[in-house]
């Protein structure tokens, strides 16, 4: 068997290479997702809710924001409610 290349590990690398980004708006439980590939131009409507943990890859990877864990690795938090309208700030999310 002969070595790997370095061109061929970066070949490998972007095969196995998928991204996305999600969108939630406030007030709604799924989000919207759009993936990084040609076909996938529009937005799509996330199947289940952000907060659902039943395999649902970007509640895994934001487990630690959406949801109750007692060993909290990440925090965030915005100082503009949802209803009130107006707050003016100079940043105001965290």
């Amino acid at each position: 068997m002969q070595p790997v290349t370095s061109k061929q590990t970066a070949k490998l690398f972007l095969l196995d290479l998928y991204q996305a980004i999600v969108y939630k708006a406030p007030g709604q439980a799924n989000g919207k997702i759009i993936e990084a590939t040609a076909p996938a131009r529009d937005w799509q409507d996330g199947a289940q809710a952000l907060s659902s943990d039943n395999g649902h890859s970007f509640a895994t990877a934001l487990q630690h924001v959406v949801g109750n864990d007692n060993n909290i690795k990440f925090l965030a938090y915005n100082n503009a409610p949802p209803g009130v309208a107006n707050v003016k700030t100079k940043s105001n999310s965290k």
